[in-house]
């Protein structure tokens, strides 16, 4: 049996810098079996203001994201568990 690959949360790059509104994609790898996950985006909120998440994994029933702007730091939370703890995945 060969050994698992380690899920992957990739933050993308963003086009066109001087329009008032970007889009930075979050893409997965290796998201095969997963019944549960965690974590935090952080960014300079001097330099970026959290606007909306849109395109979640419809797979994903559940997924909560909490975005703050405390102080200088821009943080997006989020967690997201299946509840019949049925693996999902999701293609890369």
């Amino acid at each position: 049996m060969g050994k698992a690959q380690t899920p992957r949360f990739i933050i993308g790059t963003a086009d066109n810098l001087n329009a008032a509104t970007i889009a930075i994609p979050v893409t997965v790898q290796n998201f095969n079996q997963i019944v549960a996950i965690q974590g935090t985006i952080s960014w300079d909120n001097s330099k970026l203001n959290f606007s909306s998440i849109t395109n979640a994994a419809a797979q994903l029933t559940g997924l909560q994201v909490n975005a703050s702007t405390a102080g200088g730091d821009g943080r997006l939370s989020y967690v997201w568990v299946d509840n019949n703890l049925n693996p999902q995945s999701l293609p890369n």
